[in-house]
């Protein structure tokens, strides 16, 4: 029972409140890949779990991080280099940990699917009222009086958030209603794309937009 707290629940519901911890700041989300990454090492050694290293995506991964450590080691700080760098290999960890609660928790992209559902749903609608009414629902006024930033106040990554996030949002949508194709949620993406889209242009947020117009261009096709 013990094993099944610290190994699979507390895990599963890190990676379900992400998304919100993203908004939060970067201590909490840093702080949640960490303490995934640190389980899920435990958890291999002690369950011997190293069929999800054995495979080509962790080793080209694998491959990267260690690219990103020599290139560290080689520039004029070192130090400040090596410190973004070296403990990179968390997110490859974090993610054969998302794989690993997948096989053994079904209901993990359900609830995934639905936090950030939220999260979207209320930075959509608290980046309109920011917009609209010149502050939002915690009282951050429009950046430089124009620019819409919601919960992030001055860290200007509102559209990064929505693009990046979006093709996450569609694809788990897509896994869930494979089976029904659910015409009435579709067009309730359909309007929360079109809603994401216009927020990540009042966010001047050019690449974002970029990003979110190439996420669409893939959904069609």
């Amino acid at each position: 029972m013990k094993n099944q707290l610290f190994f699979n629940h507390i895990p599963s519901w890190i990676i379900i409140l992400m998304p919100a911890l993203l908004i939060s700041g970067p201590f909490l989300s840093d702080l949640g890949v960490s303490i995934v990454t640190l389980v899920f090492l435990i958890n291999t050694i002690k369950n011997k779990l190293t069929k999800y290293y054995n495979n080509y995506y962790f080793k080209l991964f694998f491959i990267f991080y260690i690219i990103l450590v020599l290139s560290s080691s080689l520039s004029e700080n070192v130090i400040v280099s090596l410190k973004n760098s070296f403990f990179y290999f968390r997110f490859g960890i974090f993610s054969l940990c998302f794989w690993y609660l997948l096989e053994n928790n079904e209901k993990l992209i359900k609830y995934l699917f639905i936090t950030t559902l939220i999260c979207f749903l209320s930075l959509i609608i608290d980046g309109y009222i920011q917009y609209i009414f010149g502050e939002n629902l915690l009282g951050f006024k429009l950046y430089n009086q124009y620019r819409v930033s919601s919960f992030f106040g001055s860290e200007l990554i509102l559209g990064s958030y929505l693009a990046r996030f979006f093709p996450i949002l569609f694809g788990i949508f897509i896994f869930l209603d494979q089976a029904k194709k659910s015409k009435p949620i579709l067009f309730f993406m359909s309007v929360i794309f079109i809603l994401s889209e216009g927020l990540i242009f009042l966010s001047g947020e050019r690449l974002a937009l970029f990003f979110m117009n190439l996420s669409a261009i893939f959904i069609i096709m």
